[in-house]
Protein backbone atom coordinates (compact mmCIF):
# COMPACT_ATOMS: atom_id res chain seq x y z
CA UNK A 1 0.00 0.00 0.00
CA UNK A 2 1.74 3.51 -1.10
CA UNK A 3 2.25 6.24 1.81
CA UNK A 4 1.04 9.42 0.63
CA UNK A 5 3.59 12.04 0.74
CA UNK A 6 2.00 15.41 2.37
CA UNK A 7 4.43 18.99 1.90
CA UNK A 8 6.71 19.91 4.63
CA UNK A 9 6.38 22.96 6.78
CA UNK A 10 9.80 24.58 4.80
CA UNK A 11 7.99 24.28 1.64
CA UNK A 12 4.49 25.45 3.00
CA UNK A 13 6.81 28.79 3.95
CA UNK A 14 8.36 28.73 0.93
CA UNK A 15 5.22 28.58 -0.63
CA UNK A 16 3.59 31.53 1.25
CA UNK A 17 6.94 33.38 1.02
CA UNK A 18 6.98 33.53 -2.66
CA UNK A 19 3.00 34.25 -2.56
CA UNK A 20 4.08 37.24 -0.52
CA UNK A 21 6.27 38.51 -2.90
CA UNK A 22 4.21 38.43 -6.15
CA UNK A 23 1.66 39.85 -3.43
CA UNK A 24 4.06 43.00 -2.53
CA UNK A 25 4.81 43.60 -6.22
CA UNK A 26 1.05 43.37 -7.75
CA UNK A 27 -0.82 45.15 -5.18
CA UNK A 28 0.30 48.77 -5.78
CA UNK A 29 0.18 48.26 -9.57
CA UNK A 30 -3.38 47.00 -9.12
CA UNK A 31 -4.27 49.83 -6.45
CA UNK A 32 -3.09 52.69 -8.94
CA UNK A 33 -4.58 51.55 -11.78
CA UNK A 34 -8.33 51.07 -9.94
CA UNK A 35 -7.27 55.01 -8.72
CA UNK A 36 -6.30 56.36 -12.01
CA UNK A 37 -9.78 54.40 -13.52
CA UNK A 38 -11.48 56.64 -10.71
CA UNK A 39 -9.93 59.65 -11.66
CA UNK A 40 -10.75 59.19 -15.30
CA UNK A 41 -14.45 58.57 -14.74
CA UNK A 42 -14.38 61.61 -12.70
CA UNK A 43 -12.76 63.61 -15.51
CA UNK A 44 -15.56 62.74 -17.79
CA UNK A 45 -18.27 63.38 -15.48
CA UNK A 46 -17.15 67.05 -14.85
CA UNK A 47 -17.01 67.33 -19.00
CA UNK A 48 -20.59 65.94 -18.75
CA UNK A 49 -21.49 68.23 -16.08
CA UNK A 50 -20.03 70.82 -17.86
CA UNK A 51 -21.70 69.86 -21.43
CA UNK A 52 -25.07 69.63 -19.82
CA UNK A 53 -25.38 72.59 -18.18
CA UNK A 54 -23.95 74.99 -20.89
CA UNK A 55 -26.57 73.16 -23.04
CA UNK A 56 -29.71 74.31 -20.53
CA UNK A 57 -28.18 77.59 -19.92
CA UNK A 58 -28.34 78.28 -23.78
CA UNK A 59 -31.75 76.88 -23.56
CA UNK A 60 -32.79 79.20 -21.04
CA UNK A 61 -30.38 82.67 -21.96
CA UNK A 62 -29.73 81.84 -25.76
CA UNK A 63 -26.35 81.41 -27.67
CA UNK A 64 -23.08 81.27 -25.86
CA UNK A 65 -22.19 83.99 -28.36
CA UNK A 66 -24.98 86.29 -26.43
CA UNK A 67 -23.91 85.95 -22.93
CA UNK A 68 -22.33 88.24 -20.94
CA UNK A 69 -18.54 86.86 -20.13
CA UNK A 70 -18.55 88.88 -16.16
CA UNK A 71 -21.99 87.33 -15.63
CA UNK A 72 -20.84 83.14 -16.22
CA UNK A 73 -20.79 82.28 -12.37
CA UNK A 74 -24.64 83.67 -12.14
CA UNK A 75 -25.95 82.07 -15.50
CA UNK A 76 -24.35 78.71 -14.54
CA UNK A 77 -25.83 78.02 -10.86
CA UNK A 78 -28.88 77.28 -11.75
CA UNK A 79 -27.77 74.25 -13.74
CA UNK A 80 -25.05 72.72 -11.01
CA UNK A 81 -26.22 70.70 -8.10
CA UNK A 82 -23.97 73.35 -5.54
CA UNK A 83 -23.62 71.96 -1.84
CA UNK A 84 -21.12 75.15 -1.00
CA UNK A 85 -19.79 78.13 -2.24
CA UNK A 86 -16.67 79.11 -0.90
CA UNK A 87 -14.50 82.56 -0.88
CA UNK A 88 -11.07 82.53 -2.21
CA UNK A 89 -9.55 79.46 -0.77
CA UNK A 90 -11.80 78.08 1.65
CA UNK A 91 -13.61 75.06 1.63
CA UNK A 92 -13.97 73.92 -2.00
CA UNK A 93 -10.09 74.03 -2.99
CA UNK A 94 -7.17 73.03 -0.81
CA UNK A 95 -5.68 76.08 0.26
CA UNK A 96 -1.79 76.07 -0.71
CA UNK A 97 0.08 75.20 -3.85
CA UNK A 98 -1.56 73.64 -6.64
CA UNK A 99 1.57 71.26 -8.58
CA UNK A 100 2.44 71.74 -12.53
CA UNK A 101 2.34 68.21 -14.06
CA UNK A 102 6.71 68.22 -13.92
CA UNK A 103 5.98 69.09 -9.62
CA UNK A 104 7.14 72.41 -10.01
CA UNK A 105 4.75 74.79 -8.01
CA UNK A 106 1.66 76.84 -9.34
CA UNK A 107 1.70 79.89 -7.05
CA UNK A 108 -1.26 81.42 -8.51
CA UNK A 109 -4.13 79.14 -6.33
CA UNK A 110 -6.55 80.75 -4.46
CA UNK A 111 -9.33 80.48 -6.03
CA UNK A 112 -12.98 81.53 -4.85
CA UNK A 113 -15.35 78.25 -6.36
CA UNK A 114 -18.65 76.00 -6.40
CA UNK A 115 -18.34 72.54 -4.56
CA UNK A 116 -21.10 70.24 -5.87
CA UNK A 117 -22.79 67.46 -3.98
CA UNK A 118 -20.88 64.80 -5.96
CA UNK A 119 -17.65 66.52 -4.33
CA UNK A 120 -15.97 67.93 -7.58
CA UNK A 121 -15.32 71.63 -6.98
CA UNK A 122 -15.60 74.24 -10.19
CA UNK A 123 -14.35 77.53 -10.57
CA UNK A 124 -15.60 79.88 -13.61
CA UNK A 125 -13.55 82.56 -14.94
CA UNK A 126 -14.32 85.60 -17.23
CA UNK A 127 -11.57 85.69 -19.54
CA UNK A 128 -8.71 83.78 -20.35
CA UNK A 129 -5.36 84.06 -18.51
CA UNK A 130 -2.02 82.29 -20.39
CA UNK A 131 -3.81 81.42 -23.47
CA UNK A 132 -0.91 79.55 -25.05
CA UNK A 133 -0.95 77.35 -22.50
CA UNK A 134 -4.40 75.63 -23.10
CA UNK A 135 -3.80 73.79 -26.11
CA UNK A 136 -6.98 75.15 -27.53
CA UNK A 137 -6.72 76.11 -31.55
CA UNK A 138 -6.11 80.16 -32.02
CA UNK A 139 -9.53 80.41 -32.98
CA UNK A 140 -11.23 79.06 -30.58
CA UNK A 141 -8.65 81.82 -27.91
CA UNK A 142 -10.38 84.54 -30.13
CA UNK A 143 -14.10 83.00 -29.16
CA UNK A 144 -13.57 81.99 -26.01
CA UNK A 145 -16.16 83.71 -23.40
CA UNK A 146 -14.26 81.70 -20.85
CA UNK A 147 -12.71 79.11 -19.08
CA UNK A 148 -13.56 76.30 -15.94
CA UNK A 149 -11.23 75.01 -13.08
CA UNK A 150 -12.40 71.67 -12.24
CA UNK A 151 -11.02 69.55 -9.17
CA UNK A 152 -12.13 66.00 -9.35
CA UNK A 153 -11.88 65.58 -5.26
CA UNK A 154 -12.59 68.99 -3.96
CA UNK A 155 -10.48 70.17 -1.59
CA UNK A 156 -8.88 66.79 -0.85
CA UNK A 157 -4.79 66.81 -2.16
CA UNK A 158 -3.10 65.93 -4.46
CA UNK A 159 -3.83 68.97 -6.40
CA UNK A 160 -2.05 68.77 -9.62
CA UNK A 161 -3.00 69.71 -12.86
CA UNK A 162 -3.86 66.46 -14.84
CA UNK A 163 -3.89 64.34 -11.80
CA UNK A 164 -6.95 65.66 -10.55
CA UNK A 165 -7.04 69.61 -11.52
CA UNK A 166 -8.02 70.10 -15.42
CA UNK A 167 -9.07 73.12 -16.90
CA UNK A 168 -12.21 73.54 -19.65
CA UNK A 169 -12.70 76.13 -22.15
CA UNK A 170 -15.93 77.74 -22.99
CA UNK A 171 -16.13 78.85 -26.60
CA UNK A 172 -18.68 80.30 -28.57
CA UNK A 173 -20.50 78.09 -30.77
CA UNK A 174 -18.50 75.14 -29.35
CA UNK A 175 -19.48 75.15 -26.19
CA UNK A 176 -17.13 73.42 -23.32
CA UNK A 177 -13.43 71.86 -24.85
CA UNK A 178 -11.29 70.41 -22.93
CA UNK A 179 -7.59 71.78 -22.95
CA UNK A 180 -5.23 70.56 -25.11
CA UNK A 181 -7.82 69.17 -27.83
CA UNK A 182 -6.18 71.03 -30.60
CA UNK A 183 -2.35 70.79 -29.40
CA UNK A 184 -1.45 68.59 -26.33
CA UNK A 185 2.15 70.06 -26.38
CA UNK A 186 0.67 73.37 -24.95
CA UNK A 187 -0.82 71.96 -22.03
CA UNK A 188 1.12 68.74 -21.41
CA UNK A 189 3.29 70.56 -18.79
CA UNK A 190 1.38 73.35 -17.58
CA UNK A 191 -2.41 72.66 -17.20
CA UNK A 192 -2.16 69.16 -17.99
CA UNK A 193 -4.47 68.05 -21.45
CA UNK A 194 -7.86 67.11 -20.32
CA UNK A 195 -8.75 66.12 -23.99
CA UNK A 196 -6.11 63.42 -23.82
CA UNK A 197 -7.61 61.86 -20.53
CA UNK A 198 -11.00 61.63 -22.33
CA UNK A 199 -9.65 60.57 -25.31
CA UNK A 200 -7.62 57.73 -23.96
CA UNK A 201 -9.26 56.99 -20.54
CA UNK A 202 -5.95 57.19 -18.47
CA UNK A 203 -4.00 59.72 -17.08
CA UNK A 204 -1.18 61.75 -18.90
CA UNK A 205 2.41 61.43 -18.00
CA UNK A 206 3.96 64.73 -18.89
CA UNK A 207 6.68 63.02 -20.57
CA UNK A 208 4.40 61.44 -22.61
CA UNK A 209 4.84 62.62 -26.54
CA UNK A 210 1.76 65.47 -27.04
CA UNK A 211 -0.23 64.95 -29.81
CA UNK A 212 0.07 68.04 -32.42
CA UNK A 213 -1.82 69.87 -34.93
CA UNK A 214 -1.87 68.40 -38.22
CA UNK A 215 0.54 70.92 -39.58
CA UNK A 216 -0.78 72.34 -43.08
CA UNK A 217 -4.02 71.22 -43.13
CA UNK A 218 -5.63 74.58 -41.95
CA UNK A 219 -8.24 72.48 -40.29
CA UNK A 220 -8.92 72.49 -36.40
CA UNK A 221 -9.52 69.58 -34.71
CA UNK A 222 -13.00 69.51 -33.32
CA UNK A 223 -12.32 66.49 -31.17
Amino acid sequence: MRKERGFSLAEIVVTLMIIGVIAAMTLPSLRQTAEEREKVAQVKKAYSILTQATERAEQDNGPIKTWDSSKLNEIYKPYFNIAQECPPGKGCFTEGNRLYPNNTKDTNYGVSGILLADGISIKINSGLGSKESYGISPDDITNAKGMFYVDINGPKPRNKWGEDVFLFVLVKDKGVLPSGYYDESKCITTYGCAAYVLREGKLQNYKDKPKKPDEGSGQDDKN
